[in-house]
């Protein structure tokens, strides 16, 4: 019967030393409370549309609102449908449903390289927030990771001062720093991609000891994990230079990284093609080094650039192939449709092309007069693919009415607008299916303004 009060007494004693030693060691520096907690696992969410959230932390809720009268609160965890997914610099809202929600795994990916800054001592914890009305102007970045913060409040204008407290390659945490006052907490978040790459640089290089190779090995992982591979070959080749000896064996990260953005280039051309910009397409195949590509990427440039020759070619042929049919009808036709003809030779290109598909088609069919064969030419130019006009005095007739409509856009009186409507209404061309298809395909009618050397970058005055 004694035992028991024994044990509780040994219990409490034991109980009482513990929080004795727990606040010694808060006095003495706060060891438990300023210790980073374990990283919470991360997951893959997978929906039925195909997409792929993550990798992030999962949580679910009730409501999307911030709001505590618009939030459900009935206590029941079914109520909680929709799925939360974190990834450090947004949250992705989804419904949980299985009829949304395929599968949702954790994720095999390697942890982001995170890279703590001085800064995060000084982050302010507590404090009220001001009343906001706007921003002012947030200035760059300096090498520390700090900036200023110009808000104007309810009370007046305050500059804050902001310092990156973390790094990784997917976000930048940024929190208000401790000055004495006008503190608060405040924690931001931006992509990693929004901040300048030297800006970046500079960070980095004063965050991490340039004199320890593995410190140089955590920037080329940043790097490389945040898909900046030439950055990442950049420090890569300046750590070979600096610790020879320990880094050594590294050197085949070199060629790997070559690879990386090789293939990355690689992606960025088969995008620009799919957007229409050919143009572009063809200087980057033409300056791409093929030899850093992977086997399989390598045959895939070689076919990309055998189709864009082809259709260089192929450009190149109709347009001479369009010349040899005008220079066969009369001299006063010829005069006639001469200008739109020398418009087409020196606009067309990859997407545009698409235009001339009927006289691509029909061109080389020996029952097919030229003058057929320029008028589906240049109906298919003024009015778009699959235009199928094989008339050439309409097509002359369009070509005017292209002419009326751009001057009608531009003059400034309604005498001359009400003039021109009346040609209008004299023209074969003028029908209204066919106007809209002029105006969907014709150029803008007013010339943009030209750049001038005191405008601001991106300006034009």
């Amino acid at each position: 019967m004694r035992v028991q009060p024994l044990c509780r007494r040994n219990q409490l004693s034991r109980l009482s030393d513990f929080r004795r030693l727990f606040c010694l060691l808060f006095a003495l520096g706060g060891v438990f409370i300023t210790r980073p907690a374990a990283a919470q696992q991360e997951y893959i969410v997978e929906l039925r549309n195909g997409m792929q959230l993550g990798p992030g932390t999962v949580s679910d809720t009730d409501s999307i609102s911030s709001k505590s009268n618009e939030r459900v609160n009935t206590g029941n965890a079914v109520s909680r449908s929709i799925l939360i997914l974190d990834d450090g610099l947004r949250n992705s809202y989804v419904n949980k449903s299985i009829r949304n929600v395929i599968a949702n795994r954790l994720s095999t990916m390697p942890a982001f390289e995170q890279i703590e800054l001085p800064s995060s001592g000084e982050a302010a914890r507590s404090g009220n927030a001001p009343s906001i009305v706007g921003q002012l102007g947030i200035s760059s970045f300096n090498k520390y990771g700090r900036r200023t913060y110009s808000l104007m409040t309810t009370r007046g204008r305050v500059d804050v001062l902001q310092g990156i407290t973390m790094l990784t390659p997917l976000f930048a945490k940024v929190e208000v720093l401790r000055t004495g006052h006008d503190d608060f907490a405040w924690d931001q978040r931006i992509a990693t991609t929004s901040i300048p790459a030297q800006e970046l640089h500079d960070i980095l290089y004063q965050a991490v000891d340039l004199d320890k190779s593995s410190d140089w090995l955590r920037l080329v992982s940043f790097y490389q994990q945040a898909k900046r591979y030439a950055e990442a070959h950049a420090v890569m080749s300046e750590a070979l230079v600096k610790f020879p000896v320990e880094l050594g064996d590294r050197a085949p990260v070199l060629t790997q990284l070559n690879q990386l953005f090789a293939n990355q280039q690689f992606e960025e051309i088969k995008l620009r093609k799919k957007a229409g910009q050919y143009q572009l397409v063809g200087d980057l195949l033409g300056q791409f080094p093929l030899d850093a590509l992977s086997g399989e990427n390598q045959l895939k440039l070689d076919a990309e650039i055998k189709i864009v020759q082809q259709q260089v070619l192929l450009i190149t042929d109709i347009v001479a192939s369009l010349k040899e049919h005008v220079a066969k009808l009369p001299e006063p036709e010829q005069q006639a449709v001469l200008p739109l003809v020398q418009e087409m030779s020196d606009e067309v290109n990859f997407d545009s092309a698409a235009r001339l598909d009927d006289f691509q088609r029909l061109r080389r069919d020996p029952t097919i007069d030229s003058e057929s064969l320029v008028a589906y030419a240049l109906g298919g130019w003024l009015l778009g693919s699959g235009a199928g006009l094989d008339n050439l005095a309409v097509a002359k007739s369009v070509m005017r009415v292209r002419t009326l409509t751009q001057r009608y856009l531009t003059v400034g009186t309604q005498a001359e607008r009400q003039q021109i409507l009346e040609e209008l209404r004299g023209e074969e061309g003028a029908r209204p299916e066919l106007l809209a298809k002029v105006i969907r395909t014709m150029q803008p009618p007013l010339t943009p303004p030209q750049p001038s050397p005191d405008d601001p970058p991106g300006l034009l005055r």
